[in-house]
C-alpha cells in the first residue's frame, strides 16, 4: 500500500483496485488513525549512501515494499506473541466478517467492508458455528415467551 492511497486528513484509504477489481473506500476509525500516524512517523529510512529518505510505502523495509518472506516472518512473530501459532493471515478476514455480522452490522455493509461482491463467496466467510445455532434457539425461545406468554399454548392451536 502506498501513502498516495491514504488520505490522513479525510481519515480514509482509497483502493483504486482490489481483488474484485472494483475501487473501494475504507474509512479509518480512531484506532486505525493512530496506527497510520505511527506508520507515517516510521516512513523515514536510511539509504545506502547514509542519506535519509521517506518511503512511499506504508509497510516497508528500507523504503521498499515488504517482500513475502519478510511479511511471513513478521506475521509468524505476531502470531506467537498473540498465542495464535496456527492462524493464517487470511483467517483475519473470516474473523472480521463473522464479527461484523454477530455485532449486528447489516450484511450488505459487511460485504462492502470486506470487499465481497457475490453472496455465495460472502457466505463462505460467514460460517455458522454451534454457538451461533444455540444463540439463535435461545433468541427464538425468548421471542416466543414474550410474544405469547409461556403458559399460553393456545396461540399455536389450529381451530
Amino acid at each position: 500500500m502506498a501513502w498516495s492511497q491514504v488520505d490522513r486528513a479525510a481519515r480514509e484509504i482509497r483502493l483504486a483496485t482490489s481483488k474484485n477489481g472494483r475501487p473501494r473506500l475504507l474509512p479509518l476509525d480512531d484506532d486505525l488513525v493512530a496506527l497510520f500516524d505511527r506508520m507515517w512517523a516510521a516512513r523515514q529510512y536510511v539509504k545506502w549512501d547514509d542519506t535519509t529518505a521517506l518511503s512511499e510505502f506504508v509497510f516497508h523495509e528500507n523504503g521498499r515494499p515488504l517482500s513475502q518472506s519478510v511479511f511471513a516472518k513478521r506475521w509468524a512473530k505476531a502470531r506467537e506473541a498473540a498465542g495464535m501459532s496456527t492462524r493464517l493471515f487470511h483467517d483475519l478476514r473470516r474473523s472480521a466478517v463473522r464479527n461484523l455480522i454477530r455485532s449486528g452490522v447489516p450484511e450488505v455493509v459487511a460485504m462492502s467492508i470486506s470487499g465481497h461482491v457475490t453472496r455465495s463467496v460472502f457466505d463462505r466467510y460467514n460460517i455458522t458455528s454451534t454457538a451461533d445455532t444455540l444463540q439463535a434457539l435461545e433468541k427464538q425461545r425468548e421471542y416466543v415467551a414474550n410474544a405469547v406468554g409461556e403458559s399460553n399454548v393456545s396461540a399455536f392451536r389450529r381451530d
